[in-house]
């Protein structure tokens, strides 16, 4: 013991002197016994270290999906300004294709539908598709007197003199002879537009190809055999106005 504390002051002073390399003092990493070291926590990283997320969402993410449908269904509102409507273009985290609307107020689509889309074209496809529905449905319940108003009585001016009968007034009974057998005739059967024709029309107006509406037609006959969350909503189901074949 006594002989060890002897040569501590020797290697001190040889380490001074630049006589002892560095690595006397450091573990050869080779040597057996050497892992045992436990190395500094302020050297090298682990190699787990946890990973660092960007604040950006991956292009598949659900918010981008929901931002790609608003932005298409808002372009073909703009594109369309006489559909005389502005529905919300709303998306739905579920994986199975659906799609449907509500009145003209919305109109709702699934995650599992949009990823179907190939291109932007096809989702456009499917939103004027329902777009088109949406149409048909108002113009359908809308009342006959807004679509076709009745026919008011022709005028009557008292011409003449003292009970005279003039060709203004034999005028006059003609024109309402004519009204009134136009009152008693039925009215014609009432056929609401076909949505795919007014699909195809909002296409064209927003400079997609029309015929994009048939490349969609598997996936129009899949969301519409699906219906779970539109009775969620509406707690009925809306009636089959069309898909493409």
């Amino acid at each position: 013991m006594v002989r060890s504390l002897a040569v501590l002051p020797l290697l001190a002073a040889a380490l001074a002197g630049g006589c002892l390399p560095t690595e006397f003092l450091q573990p050869d990493t080779h040597t057996e016994g050497a892992a045992a070291v436990p190395t500094s926590p302020f050297g090298a990283p682990p190699q787990n270290a946890a990973p660092v997320f960007s604040a950006k969402p991956p292009p598949s993410s659900s918010a981008t999906l929901a931002v790609k449908v608003d932005e298409i269904g808002q372009r073909l509102l703009t594109c369309n300004p006489k559909l005389g409507m502005v529905p919300l273009f709303l998306t739905i985290g579920s994986p199975q294709p659906e799609m449907f609307h509500q009145g003209t107020v919305a109109v709702y689509i699934t995650e599992g539908l949009v990823r179907q889309c190939k291109n932007e074209a096809e989702l456009a496809a499917l939103l004027s598709v329902e777009l088109g529905r949406m149409v048909s449905e108002r113009e359908t319940m809308a009342s006959p007197e807004t679509r076709n108003p009745p026919k008011q009585s022709a005028m009557a001016i008292p011409m003449g003199n003292a009970g005279q009968f003039s060709g203004v007034e034999q005028l006059h009974e003609t024109e309402q002879a004519r009204l009134d057998h136009e009152r008693r005739r039925p009215s014609k059967k009432y056929v609401p537009p076909d949505p795919l024709v007014l699909a195809g029309k909002y296409l064209d107006a927003t400079g997609y190809d029309p015929l994009t509406l048939q490349a969609v037609a598997p996936l129009l006959q899949q969301a519409d055999r699906n219906f779970n969350f539109e009775k969620q909503f509406k707690g009925t189901r809306s009636p089959d106005l069309g898909t493409p074949n």
